[in-house]
């Protein structure tokens, strides 16, 4: 018996980092951020009271952020001691928490650019389905795929394509053991499809201004996509980094110093810390309640206006 459970204990291996521990304060400080940014975002939206679609979305994408914290608390223990105690299967789980989070916000990113595109094509449409007892049901498991799928993805890969996670001692983390075909196809999925999405539904948005005789409607238009517009920018300019890092390897190869990936790595993950910023500059519901002390303190005069329409500040 006791043989027979020694041999099925799990198996922890110490896992050493390539990195100077000065390092460590990169993701300490973007761990404290996750936390704070999405702690005000999360007690804003439900200070705000009445909640529109588009704040669910906001809602699920803080979730998805917070689960950023997994993978970005093994990399401050790693880059800090300078090594980190893992089984297989607790670095598959790190790996895929990874994977995960980075799919579930480029798409719940293209989700808020849909409904928000169909808020000002179809106005009329989209509130009649948001007051309607089944939108609940129906987001719900919208969200829900968001988050499932980019798990099944990675999960997939690692089962069926026999693509081992290990850990990188550049990233501080675990990782699959990449080739050209995996990051194509993970790429596609997860930044050009969303991309596109977010490009065709924008460029929709735009149309529908210029089609507009009504200038105070295309004001209210214009205020409304700027949440769905600050929010992908900032997304994208945040993987700029690791797009030119990618760039930059191909070219130079071994001359790009490896810890240079460490940071872009960061800066990526750095994304989780902006949404509570974004808001508070671009949707005017979050930035009114962000400033007051009150449970429900928008004056009936914005409440009014801002329920009036389908359209969210």
């Amino acid at each position: 018996m006791t043989a027979s459970n020694s041999s099925s204990a799990p198996e922890w291996k110490q896992h050493f980092t390539a990195l100077p521990t000065i390092f460590g304060l990169i993701p300490v400080f973007i761990f404290c951020g996750i936390i704070a940014n999405n702690a005000i975002v999360l007690v804003t939206f439900k200070r705000m009271g009445k909640l529109k679609l588009q704040h669910y979305l906001m809602i699920a994408l803080a979730v998805a952020d917070l689960l950023t914290l997994i993978p970005v608390s093994a990399m401050v223990l790693a880059t800090i001691n300078g090594s980190i105690w893992l089984t297989e299967t607790l670095c598959v789980m790190l790996g895929v928490s990874f994977i995960n989070t980075l799919g579930t916000t480029s798409w719940l990113h293209s989700l808020m650019c849909i409904e928000k595109c169909l808020s000002i094509w179809k106005p009329l449409q989209h509130r009649s389905f948001s007051l309607n007892k089944s939108a609940g049901t129906v987001i719900g498991g919208v969200l829900g795929a968001c988050f499932f799928f980019p798990i099944a993805l990675p999960l997939a890969i690692l089962y069926l394509e026999q693509r081992p996670i290990i850990f990188s001692p550049y990233l501080a983390r675990c990782s699959y053991l990449a080739d050209k075909l995996l990051l194509a196809s993970a790429g596609l999925i997860f930044i050009v499809i969303p991309l596109i999405i977010e490009l065709v539904t924008h460029v929709a948005m735009i149309a529908r201004i210029w089609k507009l005789g009504c200038m105070q409607r295309k004001q209210r238009i214009k205020r409304a996509m700027k949440v769905t517009s600050f929010t992908v920018g900032v997304y994208y300019c945040c993987w700029l980094p690791t797009i030119m890092y990618s760039i930059a390897g191909n070219i130079l190869g071994p001359r790009v110093p490896s810890w240079l990936f460490f940071i872009v790595n960061n800066c990526l993950i750095a994304n989780s810390c902006m949404s509570g910023i974004i808001y508070s500059l671009s949707l005017k519901g979050f930035q009114i309640t962000l400033c007051s002390r009150g449970v429900n303190v928008m004056p009936s005069s914005v409440q009014s206006s801002d329920h009036s329409h389908s359209l969210s500040y």
